[in-house]
């Protein structure tokens, strides 16, 4: 009697828990949001700042898809349980401002999503990194309400990594003015020399 207690306790309460997931964390980087944006909108350079590329440094990464921007995909596959198998692709992207990308996980249903949210404050830009699952059923409501504390270490790290690399990048910009010249005469031979 106490288990079938215990399970219909476990059932009722389930049915009250959210059945949606949100996690963020945020940092402020001294760059543009246009330099941060740059750096968000391919994976090329993901794993230089990760927190779980650290974690399993042979895990293996294709991607596929357009090389910036909506339709950019990276696969990993990794036999370590901290990283696992899945995909990241980015869905949408509002220039300077947001990249979304949809995730999945191997043996996972779930298709959750993380965005970056990209905001010009005083001190630079501020980059608010989040998570999101929807339809949350099941056992799984209870995982999602541990997410903060199972994911939010991993969001810290990649975002103290994320600005250190965009702060420590060289600086690219450079000054374009036109300038007017005296006209040259060139002497020479037009066309092909004869040999």
């Amino acid at each position: 009697i106490i288990i079938v207690v215990l399970a219909v306790v476990v059932f009722v309460t389930l049915q009250f828990l959210p059945d949606e997931v949100h996690m963020s964390r945020s940092t402020t980087v001294e760059a543009t949001p246009a330099e941060v944006y740059r750096e968000l909108i391919t994976f090329k350079n993901f794993n230089a700042w990760s927190p779980w590329a650290a974690k399993d440094t042979t895990a293996t990464y294709t991607y596929e898809g357009t090389a910036l921007g909506v339709g950019t995909k990276m696969s990993w596959a990794s036999e370590s349980d901290q990283v696992g198998s899945g995909s990241m692709e980015i869905i949408e992207v509002d220039e300077n401002k947001l990249v979304k990308t949809l995730m999945k996980f191997g043996g996972y249903d779930s298709s959750p999503t993380a965005s970056y949210i990209i905001e010009e404050t005083d001190g630079g830009t501020m980059i608010t990194w989040t998570y999101d699952e929807l339809d949350v059923s099941g056992i799984a409501k209870i995982f999602g309400m541990m997410m903060d504390g199972f994911l939010g270490p991993d969001y810290e790290q990649g975002l103290q990594n994320l600005k250190a690399r965009i702060e420590s990048a060289p600086d690219t910009k450079a000054a374009i003015s036109v300038v007017t010249t005296e006209p040259v005469e060139y002497v020479g031979h037009i066309g092909m020399p004869h040999i």
